[in-house]
Protein backbone atom coordinates (compact mmCIF):
# COMPACT_ATOMS: atom_id res chain seq x y z
CA UNK A 1 0.00 0.00 0.00
CA UNK A 2 2.83 2.35 0.68
CA UNK A 3 4.50 1.69 -2.63
CA UNK A 4 1.07 2.12 -4.49
CA UNK A 5 0.68 5.68 -2.62
CA UNK A 6 4.10 7.58 -2.52
CA UNK A 7 5.83 5.12 -5.51
CA UNK A 8 9.13 3.82 -5.49
CA UNK A 9 10.04 6.91 -3.90
CA UNK A 10 9.14 5.20 -0.57
CA UNK A 11 11.97 2.96 -0.21
CA UNK A 12 14.48 5.32 -2.15
CA UNK A 13 14.29 8.70 -0.17
CA UNK A 14 15.48 9.94 2.81
CA UNK A 15 12.58 12.69 3.82
CA UNK A 16 9.76 11.26 6.35
CA UNK A 17 7.40 14.92 7.50
CA UNK A 18 4.18 14.23 8.20
CA UNK A 19 3.66 17.49 7.82
CA UNK A 20 4.09 17.79 4.03
CA UNK A 21 2.55 14.06 3.65
CA UNK A 22 6.13 13.14 2.32
CA UNK A 23 7.21 9.72 3.55
CA UNK A 24 10.31 7.68 2.72
CA UNK A 25 11.94 4.60 4.25
CA UNK A 26 15.17 4.33 3.16
CA UNK A 27 16.91 5.60 6.71
CA UNK A 28 14.45 3.15 8.47
CA UNK A 29 15.41 0.07 6.10
CA UNK A 30 19.56 0.64 6.24
CA UNK A 31 19.65 1.18 9.71
CA UNK A 32 18.59 -2.86 10.58
CA UNK A 33 20.41 -4.66 7.39
CA UNK A 34 23.92 -2.61 7.74
CA UNK A 35 24.23 -3.34 11.33
CA UNK A 36 22.42 -6.92 10.64
CA UNK A 37 25.08 -7.57 7.75
CA UNK A 38 28.05 -6.11 9.91
CA UNK A 39 26.83 -8.28 13.24
CA UNK A 40 26.22 -11.82 11.06
CA UNK A 41 30.37 -10.78 9.79
CA UNK A 42 31.48 -10.47 13.29
CA UNK A 43 30.12 -13.10 15.06
CA UNK A 44 29.98 -16.25 12.32
CA UNK A 45 33.84 -16.13 12.96
CA UNK A 46 33.65 -16.03 16.85
CA UNK A 47 31.01 -19.03 17.03
CA UNK A 48 32.63 -20.97 14.82
CA UNK A 49 35.93 -20.92 17.05
CA UNK A 50 33.88 -20.99 20.22
CA UNK A 51 31.98 -24.34 18.98
CA UNK A 52 35.13 -25.48 17.73
CA UNK A 53 37.28 -25.35 20.91
CA UNK A 54 33.69 -26.93 22.73
CA UNK A 55 33.68 -29.58 20.88
CA UNK A 56 37.60 -30.68 19.60
CA UNK A 57 40.28 -28.54 21.86
CA UNK A 58 38.87 -27.97 25.21
CA UNK A 59 38.38 -30.92 27.57
CA UNK A 60 35.67 -32.28 28.12
CA UNK A 61 34.72 -30.09 31.35
CA UNK A 62 35.43 -27.36 30.49
CA UNK A 63 33.87 -27.47 26.95
CA UNK A 64 30.78 -28.59 28.62
CA UNK A 65 30.97 -25.70 30.91
CA UNK A 66 31.38 -23.42 28.05
CA UNK A 67 28.92 -24.47 25.98
CA UNK A 68 26.38 -24.50 28.87
CA UNK A 69 27.41 -21.09 29.59
CA UNK A 70 26.61 -20.25 25.45
CA UNK A 71 23.39 -21.59 26.06
CA UNK A 72 22.55 -19.93 29.17
CA UNK A 73 23.05 -16.36 26.64
CA UNK A 74 20.98 -17.97 24.13
CA UNK A 75 18.00 -17.39 26.99
CA UNK A 76 18.01 -14.08 27.68
CA UNK A 77 15.34 -12.05 26.17
CA UNK A 78 16.47 -9.34 23.90
CA UNK A 79 14.70 -6.81 25.51
CA UNK A 80 17.05 -7.56 28.51
CA UNK A 81 19.97 -7.36 25.59
CA UNK A 82 18.79 -4.02 24.33
CA UNK A 83 18.35 -2.50 28.17
CA UNK A 84 22.24 -3.54 29.12
CA UNK A 85 23.69 -1.77 25.68
CA UNK A 86 22.16 0.90 25.72
CA UNK A 87 22.24 1.83 29.95
CA UNK A 88 26.15 0.13 30.39
CA UNK A 89 27.62 -0.72 26.84
CA UNK A 90 26.68 2.28 25.03
CA UNK A 91 28.37 4.79 27.56
CA UNK A 92 31.51 2.56 27.74
CA UNK A 93 31.86 2.53 24.15
CA UNK A 94 31.29 6.57 24.21
CA UNK A 95 34.26 6.91 26.99
CA UNK A 96 36.56 4.44 25.89
CA UNK A 97 36.23 2.87 22.23
CA UNK A 98 34.71 5.49 20.00
CA UNK A 99 37.45 8.02 20.91
CA UNK A 100 40.14 5.85 20.34
CA UNK A 101 38.84 4.88 17.34
CA UNK A 102 38.47 8.37 16.11
CA UNK A 103 42.06 9.28 17.13
CA UNK A 104 43.16 6.32 14.95
CA UNK A 105 40.97 5.56 12.17
CA UNK A 106 39.66 9.61 12.01
CA UNK A 107 40.09 9.02 8.47
CA UNK A 108 37.62 6.79 7.67
CA UNK A 109 33.96 8.17 7.42
CA UNK A 110 32.83 5.47 8.95
CA UNK A 111 34.48 6.75 12.19
CA UNK A 112 34.59 10.81 11.80
CA UNK A 113 32.20 12.62 14.10
CA UNK A 114 31.17 12.74 17.99
CA UNK A 115 31.19 9.41 19.95
CA UNK A 116 27.82 9.39 20.67
CA UNK A 117 27.65 6.42 22.39
CA UNK A 118 24.40 5.06 21.48
CA UNK A 119 25.56 4.02 17.30
CA UNK A 120 25.97 1.88 14.65
CA UNK A 121 29.12 0.38 16.96
CA UNK A 122 26.57 0.22 19.93
CA UNK A 123 23.80 -1.67 17.39
CA UNK A 124 26.45 -3.95 15.83
CA UNK A 125 27.88 -5.32 18.91
CA UNK A 126 24.71 -5.60 20.91
CA UNK A 127 23.41 -7.67 17.77
CA UNK A 128 26.44 -9.65 17.58
CA UNK A 129 26.62 -10.56 21.32
CA UNK A 130 22.56 -11.58 20.94
CA UNK A 131 22.98 -14.00 17.93
CA UNK A 132 26.52 -15.63 18.74
CA UNK A 133 24.96 -18.37 20.84
CA UNK A 134 22.72 -19.58 18.45
CA UNK A 135 25.17 -19.59 16.14
CA UNK A 136 27.59 -21.36 18.40
CA UNK A 137 24.54 -24.13 19.56
CA UNK A 138 24.11 -24.72 15.71
CA UNK A 139 27.73 -25.07 14.73
CA UNK A 140 28.34 -27.30 17.86
CA UNK A 141 25.74 -29.78 16.73
CA UNK A 142 26.65 -29.73 13.21
CA UNK A 143 30.33 -30.61 14.39
CA UNK A 144 28.97 -33.11 16.42
CA UNK A 145 27.40 -34.66 13.75
CA UNK A 146 30.48 -34.88 11.75
CA UNK A 147 31.33 -39.09 11.85
CA UNK A 148 34.28 -39.98 13.85
CA UNK A 149 35.41 -42.20 11.28
CA UNK A 150 35.71 -39.05 8.57
CA UNK A 151 38.19 -37.75 11.35
CA UNK A 152 39.98 -40.69 12.03
CA UNK A 153 40.62 -40.74 8.10
CA UNK A 154 42.59 -37.39 8.37
CA UNK A 155 44.32 -38.55 11.11
CA UNK A 156 45.19 -41.58 9.50
CA UNK A 157 46.75 -39.32 6.33
CA UNK A 158 48.72 -37.81 8.50
CA UNK A 159 46.64 -34.84 9.22
CA UNK A 160 47.45 -32.50 12.69
CA UNK A 161 44.78 -31.57 14.81
CA UNK A 162 44.13 -28.19 13.10
CA UNK A 163 44.29 -29.98 9.69
CA UNK A 164 41.71 -32.03 10.79
CA UNK A 165 39.45 -29.73 11.90
CA UNK A 166 40.09 -27.37 8.57
CA UNK A 167 39.80 -30.58 6.59
CA UNK A 168 37.50 -33.01 7.57
CA UNK A 169 35.35 -30.73 10.62
CA UNK A 170 34.67 -27.37 8.91
CA UNK A 171 33.84 -28.56 4.85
Amino acid sequence: PSIRKFGWHFITGREWDAVQEEFAALPFLYGPVVSSILAILLATPLSVGTALFVTEIAPSKLGNMVAALVELLAAIPSVIYGLWGVLVMAPWLQQTVQPFLIDRFGFLPFFQGAPYGVSMLAAVFILMIMIVPIITSITKEVLLAVPGSQKEAAYALGATRWEMMRVALLP
